[in-house]
């Protein structure tokens, strides 16, 4: 009987366990994925437009705006479980380059799109 329970009792904590950060103040909720899924920005953006989490399937590489914004508001960032200090792919890509994020600090650049960066996926709550 006290396996039944604890069993249970597991079962609700997943059940209400999130992976989303909502930010209000954007109207922003971030994928806080355990595996930042290291890959080129072409394995990035398929990752985010077919992902889905807690039944949500409009999900997006962010702008930079949105993931400069994301980096230097440190308050947001200690709600994350899982975002560490690397660089992130952003949706602003061209033929050969792509522009990435430092997490630690908000640093843009622009980023040869075949090397291997982090993915943090991003969509509006309204």
């Amino acid at each position: 009987m006290f396996k039944k329970i604890v069993v249970w009792n597991i079962m609700l904590l997943s059940l209400y366990a999130t992976d989303i950060v909502v930010d209000t103040q954007t109207n922003l909720a971030w994928y806080d994925s355990e595996d930042p899924y290291i890959v080129n920005w072409k394995h990035a953006d398929s990752y985010c437009s077919e992902l889905e989490v807690e039944g949500y399937t409009d999900w997006r590489l962010p702008s930079e705006e949105e993931l400069v914004a994301l980096a230097k508001d440190e308050a947001l960032k200690k709600r994350f479980m899982n975002l560490w200090e690397q660089v992130f792919w952003t949706d602003d890509n061209g033929i050969f380059n792509a522009t990435t994020v430092y997490s630690g600090n908000g640093f843009v650049s622009s980023t040869d799109n075949c090397e291997k960066f982090a993915t943090i996926c991003v969509r509006k709550t309204n």
